[in-house]
């Protein structure tokens, strides 16, 4: 008699605790995904923007023919709309354009001839130069707030202009940057999580 009163006793407990642990299993509000990080290939965190998809720079062209890969790591297609592309205090808006989940658009400082994919050209962030510079991908609303930086990298020296923000927003650590040369052709972020240059 007792086994048949703990049996429904014991099922009903059990139903209880896995539908509170799936309840408790919601969507992250924060990712961890590849990203403009660590030189030091630590993860960094990438935050949502705006427009509800996520979005991380993954490669720089550096150089005349000057780019900066963004790739849409979600599985939602997201638009660039109200976002824009910063070099220190020269920044650019970005177009309303849709990208699918696990594409890479290319933003070109130039006339982008030569490259795939590319979404805006003669982006006014200034020269992406070899040995030295900084891009940020931010909230355009919110450009000069921590909150408002979304994906980052550094390289040749540290710090540059954004690079506070950066670190407190924990998309960089403190005295990192990317490798490079005066012979780079760009930087990449590899499967790592180290960021990479070719020549």
């Amino acid at each position: 008699m007792k086994s048949l009163v703990w049996r429904p006793l014991l099922i009903l407990i059990t139903l209880l605790v896995s539908a509170c642990g799936s309840a408790n299993q919601s969507a992250p509000s924060v990712v961890s995904s590849p990203s403009g990080g660590p030189a030091s290939g630590a993860t960094p965190i990438i935050k949502g923007h705006p427009a509800g998809a996520l979005f991380a720079i993954d490669e720089i062209g550096v150089g005349d023919s000057g780019f900066v890969s963004l790739t849409n790591f979600t599985d939602t297609t997201g638009s660039l709309e109200r976002l824009a592309l910063c070099q220190g205090t020269s920044c650019a808006e970005l177009p309303d354009v849709a990208v699918e989940p696990g594409k890479t658009v290319r933003i070109a400082v130039g006339d982008g001839s030569g490259l795939a994919d590319v979404v805006a050209k003669e982006v006014a962030i200034g020269a992406l130069k070899p040995l030295d510079g900084e891009v940020a991908l931010v909230d355009s609303a919110k450009r000069d707030e921590a909150s408002g930086i979304l994906s980052y990298v550094e390289w040749g020296t540290d710090p540059h202009a954004m690079t506070p923000l950066a670190i407190t927003a924990g998309l960089w650590m403190n005295g990192s940057f990317a490798p490079t040369s005066a012979n780079a052709t760009r930087l990449y972020r590899a499967d790592t999580g180290l960021w990479l240059f070719d020549e």
